[in-house]
């Protein structure tokens, strides 16, 4: 990564490091940059690590935090959960394990109002709950992930389908109340519900 310098008004390499095995073709970050006014740009948490994405000949996906290090004099959460650092130079990378389904279909799918997320595998579905992020507390100020660490998700149901081909689709409501997956032949329409503490989700098969 590089900065500019207002003096000599030139790039200078700051940092290097290597997350992939071959060139890298494609980068993207979040938030997202925009070129729109600021009243119309979207909201984002400033308390939570910019990310990273990039892509390559390699195959594979690399995501890690890149905070500058201005943004860390205050307590800034590291999204991925890699180590309590959340700068480009001192966090650690996470390879992705599912980037992209059958037919160029995403195998992941996101129910915001039930805060649920899935992923479909080869003849299987994995839901994980997004925790609730609780506010911060005085005490916490003396440790720096203290806070983050009390984030994150949980795995709440994960099933193996009894299918004659791999999964080529599947879907959920924004709810989280409906589960779908679908093989070449069949689909199969599934009927979520949680306990009172919501720790585990029991599912209702819908024929």
């Amino acid at each position: 990564m590089g900065s500019v310098t207002p003096a000599s008004q030139r790039w200078i390499q700051s940092c290097s490091r290597r997350m992939h095995s071959h060139d890298v073709r494609a980068l993207a970050t979040w938030p997202p940059h925009t070129p729109l006014p600021t009243p119309y740009n979207r909201s984002f948490p400033l308390d939570v690590a910019p990310i990273l994405a990039s892509g390559g000949l390699d195959m594979s996906v690399v995501v890690t935090p890149a905070a500058l290090h201005l943004a860390t004099v205050t307590k800034t959460i590291n999204p991925l959960s890699t180590s309590s650092d959340c700068t480009f130079e001192d966090s650690y990378h996470r390879r992705l394990a599912y980037n992209s389904g059958a037919s160029s279909s995403c195998t992941i799918k996101l129910a915001r109002k039930a805060r649920l997320v899935t992923c479909m595998r080869e003849a299987g579905l994995t839901v994980w709950r997004i925790l609730t992020r609780p506010p911060p507390q005085e005490e916490d100020c003396g440790l720096p992930d203290a806070h983050a660490s009390a984030g994150g998700w949980e795995k709440v149901l994960d099933m193996q389908l009894n299918v004659h081909t791999n999964l080529v689709a599947s879907a959920i409501s924004d709810d989280g109340e409906w589960l779908v997956a679908s093989d070449m032949y069949e689909t199969k329409l599934f009927r979520l519900t949680a306990d009172v503490s919501y720790s585990r989700v029991r599912l209702k098969v819908i024929g």
